[in-house]
């Protein structure tokens, strides 16, 4: 209630942009009736997670920008209007609303069978939290390690593969947005998949994972130096320490 609006919008822009998405989304589920800067911060984040029932409910009565409008179409196509989506897409195309890209991105959301074709780096250009759920939801997006930590939350948990899954989540962990251990989880799951043959990183979390389960001083020393290195080159080190706190404290 202290909380000057100023303040409380740039704190929720601090979290998302950090990817701490689940914190932004719990600060605006407090506020019953936003105003249209938060409105459309509680947009971003819906688009982002595809938590999309709640922030629906509460743009039926805006029309104030292109992405409530992107997102209302969504909304509408979700709950099955698809005629009422079809209808405002091609009002507010005519009056020139949306851009080239974002016309093909609702096309292609609209009806699949279209298939417009989307540059990669004319997504990239365009690339808000709408527009990203769109272009996710046909598998359109371009190369995941330009992405922000914003986007990382959905494709720590829902990338293409196991890799990707681990960049975003190396990309969340840097900012404190994510536990470390679901990390370290996905490094043990790559392992088993002969990932460690091209990751540092992976190899490095088996090698220590294999030399703690045995009794060997000098081979967990040598591993845990090497370990050390790896994980301070990729700037993950206290994430390492933490992942290993118990081990490293009798160690």
């Amino acid at each position: 209630k202290n909380m000057g609006s100023l303040f409380l919008i740039s704190r929720i822009d601090r979290l998302i942009e950090m990817g701490a998405i689940d914190e932004a989304e719990t600060i605006l589920d407090y506020i019953k009736t936003p105003n249209y800067d938060l409105l459309k911060r509680k947009i971003d984040i819906a688009s982002i997670t595809g938590r999309l029932r709640g922030t629906c409910k509460k743009v039926r009565r805006h029309f104030n920008s292109p992405d409530i409008l992107k997102f209302k179409i969504i909304c509408l196509a979700r709950e099955g209007d698809w005629n009422a989506a079809a209808i405002l897409f091609s009002v507010a195309s005519t009056l020139k609303i949306f851009s080239s890209t974002e016309k093909k991105l609702l096309l292609n959301f609209l009806d699949p069978e279209i298939n417009v074709k989307i540059g990669k780096e004319e997504i990239k250009k365009t690339l808000s939290p709408v527009n990203f759920y769109l272009s996710l939801s046909r598998g359109s997006l371009f190369n995941t390690k330009d992405l922000s930590p914003k986007y990382a939350y959905t494709l720590s948990s829902a990338g293409n593969n196991l890799m990707e899954r681990i960049q975003s989540s190396e990309k969340l962990v840097k900012n404190f947005s994510m536990n470390s251990h679901h990390l370290f989880s996905l490094y043990r799951s790559a392992g088993q998949n002969d990932y460690n043959k091209k990751n540092s990183l992976i190899n490095s979390v088996i090698n220590l994972d294999k030399a703690f389960k045995g009794n060997d001083k000098r081979i967990q020393l040598k591993v845990l130096k090497e370990a050390v290195r790896v994980f301070h080159q990729k700037n993950l080190l206290s994430q390492l320490a933490k992942e290993y706190n118990s081990i490293l404290v009798n160690i």
